[in-house]
């Protein structure tokens, strides 16, 4: 759980309005947890909200009680909203203004935030029965769904289970993944992607078991962009491969479902999740969140960690919301590639207005390197 009240040196907001210290962000703490240098952005959003209203500062007072978790990387307000029942409205009109104090001056991050939130709720009136009252979060038997909900991702041994054929995916793949080897033996520092069609996803992407567990995550149904096959390499660094470190992807709440098409254990390069991170509204998306990475021990101090291991026909959907990384430690000598179908989506409510023509470029998310899709399934 990230600590409460995080202030920025020299910077007291609400030091007279309220009970509880101040959650003003953009401390020297950031600095020192970023891989990135973003001083300015830090010190230009800071200054920003010294203009706030007081009624900012009571909002933060109430949230803050309710559970509100403030820290130098973002705010999260899911122990205050998750089971909020008859008190909703109040808390919800808190949030919004807590959003346009912290982002209103960064467009790219309003774009993201106040989308997520909105359709958040709605996935938690839906989730209500799972976690206020219902099952415990704590339980073994949690729903695919709840626990998606809970950690921000999801693994599973074999995605038979929603639809795919894996058979026939790697009949089809084959022709594909010789292609990928062949320029894989020529640079292993690097990770290689191919964009063709494989029809034998159709049945996966359509899967009413799926889409309703996606449609009960997102808040909406599921809009898919596309996918892609990705093989990543043995000789993989920091510097060549930015993702091996902890970043998030700057477009808020959005998923990314992987297949494996080889087993991936300890030594493959399987994707690090710190659990929980996904409801952050972290402070820079989009175009701000350019080069912003984490700090290692920063993130495992903070986070459960998890590694998503798993067998071939099996695999993992996460939120790219989540605090991620590839893995790219330990002896080169000993790593394996990994080669995976990566399926991208985000919810349909969000697609129109985070791709509109003002926007475009300014996020990570569709991918750009796809098959494209474009395609709304609803269960």
């Amino acid at each position: 759980m990230l600590a409460k009240g995080t202030h920025a040196r020299g910077l007291r907001v609400c030091a007279d309005t309220t009970p509880l210290p101040s959650p003003v962000p953009y401390s020297k703490a950031y600095l020192d947890i970023s891989r990135s240098l973003v001083r300015t952005r830090m010190l230009n959003r800071s200054t920003e909200m010294l203009a706030s209203p007081a009624e900012c500062c009571s909002s933060a007072a109430d949230l803050l009680q309710r559970g509100m978790n403030v820290g130098p990387l973002g705010l999260d307000f899911s122990p205050a909203t998750q089971c909020a029942n008859g008190n909703s409205a109040t808390i919800s009109a808190h949030v919004d203004k807590m959003l346009r104090w912290y982002f209103s001056g960064c467009s790219d991050c309003k774009l993201v935030v106040f989308v997520d939130h909105e359709l958040r709720r709605a996935g938690e009136k839906r989730r209500a029965a799972d976690t206020c009252g219902g099952a415990s979060t704590r339980s073994a038997k949690l729903s695919p769904l709840a626990s998606l909900s809970r950690d921000g991702f999801l693994k599973t041994p074999d995605w038979s289970a929603y639809g795919l054929n894996f058979t026939a995916l790697q009949r089809e793949a084959a022709p594909v993944l010789r292609r990928l080897h062949a320029k894989a033996a020529r640079s292993q520092n690097k990770a290689h992607f191919a964009t063709d069609r494989l029809a034998s996803l159709d049945a996966l992407m359509a899967n009413r078991k799926l889409q309703a567990m996606l449609r009960g995550y997102l808040g909406a149904p599921a809009h898919v962009d596309g996918y892609k096959i990705a093989l990543t390499g043995t000789q993989l660094t920091r510097m060549s491969y930015q993702s091996a470190n902890w970043h998030h992807d700057g477009c808020g709440t959005r998923l990314k479902l992987f297949i494996y098409l080889d087993d991936v254990d300890r030594f493959g390069g399987a994707t690090r999740i710190a659990a929980g991170s996904h409801t952050m509204a972290w402070y820079f998306n989009g175009l701000q969140n350019s080069g912003v990475y984490f700090d290692d021990a920063f993130v495992e101090k903070t986070y459960r960690v998890d590694r998503m291991i798993g067998p071939a026909g099996g695999g993992f959907i996460f939120d790219t919301n989540t605090a991620h990384r590839g893995d790219v430690d330990g002896d080169p000598s000993t790593r394996k590639e990994r080669v995976a179908v990566i399926i991208d989506m985000l919810s349909n409510a969000k697609a129109p207005r985070l791709y509109r023509r003002d926007s475009t470029g300014h996020f990570s998310c569709p991918e750009r390197v796809r098959y494209p899709i474009e395609k709304t399934f609803s269960n």
